[in-house]
Order: structure tokens, then sequence, then C-alpha cells
């Protein structure tokens, strides 16, 4: 008997080991866990938050870089409008200018040859 006791008690201090290891690194899962909560915290301001709580800060977070970029998005609207705008106005007054531009040419010409400008019109 006493042999089967050493055998016993060998066995059960070999598995006290493994259940040992088998903690340890449940502990060690455990420290990183904690880790992480601490680090969600600290950037939560140190609250504790719950799974509905923290959605409802990253969606507002959210909805507040949305509406930053919307008001950038605005601007740029905006000043392409103004160039748009301004093109607009040139291309618009091409017609008048090149009116003026083929009187001036016209002129001249007549000026070079000697002879009144007769039948042109500005509109």
């Amino acid at each position: 008997m006493c042999l089967f006791q050493n055998e016993l008690i060998a066995h059960s201090q070999s598995e006290i080991i493994r259940k040992n290891a088998v903690i340890e690194r449940k502990q060690g899962q455990i420290d990183q866990f904690n880790k992480k909560i601490d680090q969600l915290q600290s950037k939560e301001g140190g609250e504790e938050m719950g799974p509905l709580e923290l959605q409802v800060t990253t969606l507002t977070r959210q909805i507040k870089d949305t509406e930053h970029r919307k008001q950038q998005l605005e601007q740029y609207w905006l000043k392409e409008q103004a160039h748009l705008v301004c093109r607009t106005r040139i291309i618009s007054c091409t017609p008048y200018t090149l009116t003026i531009l083929y009187y001036l040419v016209y002129s001249i010409l007549a000026l070079l040859y000697h002879s009144p400008v007769s039948g042109v019109v500005l509109q």
C-alpha cells in the first residue's frame, strides 16, 4: 500500500502543479483585461460605463466628427460656387468683349487704310 499511496501523492502533486499553471495563465488574462478596462475608463473620464453607455458615447463622438466634416464640405462647396459664378460672369461678358474687340480691330484697319468707319454698331 505504501507504493500506491506514493503514486497517489505524486499524481496529486502533479495535478496541483498543472492546475496552478492554469490558474496563473488565467490570472494573467484577467490582469490584461483589467488593464484594458482601466484604459477605457481613463479615456472616458474615469467613469465606468456599460456597453450601451459606451455605444452612446461612441455614436456621439461620431456625430460630432460627421458634423465637422459636413461644415468643411459646406465651406468647400461655397468656395466652388464662388468660382462657378466668377467663371459664368466671364463667359457672359465674352460676346460683348468680342464685339468691342471686333470694333477696335475694324477701326484700326479703317484708320490704316484711311477710310471712314461705318456700319459698325455696338450692341
